[in-house]
């Protein structure tokens, strides 16, 4: 089978002549002209099927070629490649005996559309033998990476038009089979409406989803989701950010699952002071709602799988605990979750007991060093990533489980021009951390995204010396799902995909 060596040289190669699409008119019938091919051997030689290759516009690919040489035949072999389109050139390979595989280098343009290519043919010609052996050569042009996936949805852009007008924040979950959920609320008041929206994983709408394609939640304002469990739990807070608040447990279909709490849901009527800022997911289903008293001291409601109050910790299901400021963002883990202030300012709550755990940061407590915190996240490993900023530098910070400074990461400052972070930070499978920018001052048509690696490092692959950059119509990011494949979808006025 085909072995794909992605490119990372610059488009243009060396100065020998690639070949150019051929134009003959038996050709074009062969082909297919963007049709299907039809393979076939000779007598002498065949090709190996080849699986799709990935081009990454703008750069030189090589693509592993197999022949099989029949009998006793051991002369050379040329091979070239018919149907290319504008913007991809191939260079001829010639495969000396007693030879079987070769390199097929092609160079791909900035310029070339992405997406597949069809009607593409190898052709292999022994020097000695008039016939041919032809095989199909099937390509995927992609976007160099942090680049707008245009392959996704149309042009780019999932069909999430019909409540712009209303929309006021967006959520995305992504379920098992990559299909992907959309979350929009029309307002931040109780009394305003969310509409759920299902999409497949290239970003058509699913109107077998809900009623005529969507599901609508009454009253609330959608401020988190999770998959879990074979389900969506979502996080519908009230009035503002204070007030009551309710838990729903939903089918992938969109239908109430009503052995969750009662109806599909758990509710609680908090006072008008009480703040709720986050929900983090546990095992099991397990969530915390995470808030104030609206006098600055952190308070978290506990909820069980099945969403009742969590006999695990407590009573009430409710604790309280010292820490620097309220929390306005966590994420749970094995036992407990971590949440941090916009000061900064860590906490670890265990849920056994609803208390903090004195074995994270000082007593259970810590302080990075921040101008402010805007996202936290949880890797791979257990280990929490925090975005923030720093004398207006964006400073991303890696802490172990303990709550000490993660050495291999360290803390990583980004010198940006007019950016700041939002409260928006992943991680990829890799372990790479993604934080979500927006500009300042506040432009309506600009956001981006930066990309850290693993170590901490900026991965400078990544649009521009590793921050890429959206022009797009009331571009404002307001979510970031990592996909299986690396690449990543992105919320905002309106949902894109871009290539990692």
């Amino acid at each position: 089978m085909v072995a794909f060596a992605a490119a990372c040289s610059t488009f243009g190669g060396d100065d020998s002549s690639p070949t150019a699409p051929s134009n003959d008119a038996s050709e074009n019938s062969r082909n297919g002209d963007g049709g299907v091919v039809v393979g076939r051997g000779s007598n002498l030689i065949d090709i190996v099927p080849l699986e799709r290759s990935m081009l990454t516009r703008g750069t030189t690919a090589s693509i592993k070629v197999s022949i099989a040489r029949k009998g006793s035949f051991d002369g050379a072999v040329i091979i070239t490649v018919r149907g290319l389109p504008d913007g991809i050139a191939a260079k001829p390979l010639r495969l000396e005996s007693p030879a079987t595989v070769g390199d097929l280098e092609l160079t791909i343009a900035s310029s070339t559309p992405q997406g597949d290519v069809a009607g593409i043919s190898l052709e292999a010609n022994p020097s000695n033998d008039s016939e041919t052996a032809i095989a199909a050569l099937p390509l995927l042009v992609r976007g160099a990476p942090g680049e707008l996936d245009t392959t996704f949805g149309t042009d780019g852009f999932a069909d999430t038009a019909a409540v712009q007008a209303l929309l006021m924040s967006q959520k995305l979950a992504v379920l098992p089979d990559g299909r992907f959920l959309v979350f929009q609320s029309t307002g931040l008041d109780y009394g305003s409406n969310s509409v759920v929206w299902r999409f497949t994983a290239e970003g058509q709408r699913d109107l077998t989803f809900g009623t005529g394609g969507e599901v609508v939640v009454t009253a609330g304002y959608i401020a988190r989701v999770f998959v879990s469990e074979g389900a969506i739990l979502m996080f519908v807070r009230g009035t503002g950010f204070a007030g009551p608040f309710r838990v729903q447990r939903r089918n992938f279909d969109g239908v109430p699952d009503t052995t969750y709490g009662v109806g599909g849901e758990y509710s609680h009527s908090s006072n008008e002071y009480q703040t709720q800022d986050d929900m983090v997911l546990m095992p099991g289903g397990a969530t915390a709602v995470v808030g104030s008293d609206g006098f600055g001291t952190p308070q978290v409601f506990w909820i069980s799988g099945a969403g009742v109050a969590d006999a695990m910790v407590n009573a009430s299901a409710f604790s309280s605990f010292n820490a620097p400021h309220a929390i306005a963002s966590a994420v749970g883990d094995a036992t407990g979750f971590v949440g941090v202030d916009s000061y900064g300012g860590l906490a670890r709550v265990q849920r056994a007991g609803g208390t903090l755990d004195a074995a994270f940061g000082g007593a259970g407590t810590g302080l990075l060093q921040m101008d402010g915190a805007t996202g936290l996240a949880l890797d791979s490993k257990g280990r929490y990533v925090i975005g923030g900023s720093m004398s207006k530098e964006l400073l991303t910070v890696r802490l172990d489980e303990k709550g000490a400074l993660d050495p291999t990461f360290g803390k990583q400052t980004t010198p940006v021009a007019d950016l700041a972070p939002l409260p928006i930070v992943v991680v990829q499978k890799d372990d790479a951390v993604v934080q979500a920018l927006r500009e300042l001052p506040a432009q309506v048509g600009r956001c981006g995204l930066v990309r850290h690696n693993s170590n901490g490092t900026l991965d400078t692959t990544f649009g521009t010396n590793g921050i890429a950059m959206y022009t797009i119509d009331a571009c404002r990011i307001t979510d970031v799902a990592p996909l299986a494949d690396g690449r990543l979808l992105v919320a905002g006025a309106k949902t894109f995909r871009v290539w990692n």
